[in-house]
């Protein structure tokens, strides 16, 4: 009887694990992921992810690289500003790195952002 009920464990761990991998395979698809995040044409949703992460991880990693995140001229910039052009990339880059692995299964963006928030 105890060898039943954990081999009937064992196959709904099996099945709620392979359930969520398919649901997170299904929201990368073009359709809902595509809507939030835009990628370039010849991108998968995901590498975008990724290569925005990069991007302002880049920008964090020198106090001289925040301009590169920047559109137009950012040498009139206060200091003020560019301290908050920094935290931005920080979080920004936080709830990306949320999104990449949760996203799947919250599906609520402003969750994400949330966490991310908290954990900055």
């Amino acid at each position: 009887m105890l060898s039943s009920n954990i081999n009937k464990q064992k196959h709904e761990d099996v099945e709620e694990a392979v359930n969520n991998l398919l649901s997170a395979i299904v929201y990368w698809l073009p359709s809902k992921a595509h809507a939030i995040f835009h990628p370039k044409e010849d991108e998968m949703v995901l590498d975008a992810i990724k290569k925005q992460i990069e991007i302002l991880r880049d920008a964090l990693s020198s106090h001289f690289l925040y301009a590169s995140v920047i559109e137009g001229d950012a040498k009139d910039l206060t200091t003020h500003r560019i301290i908050s052009v920094r935290e931005q990339c920080q979080i920004l880059s936080l709830a990306l790195s949320v999104v990449v692995g949760n996203m799947p299964v919250w599906k609520i963006w402003n969750k994400c952002c949330e966490v991310a928030a908290h954990i900055a």
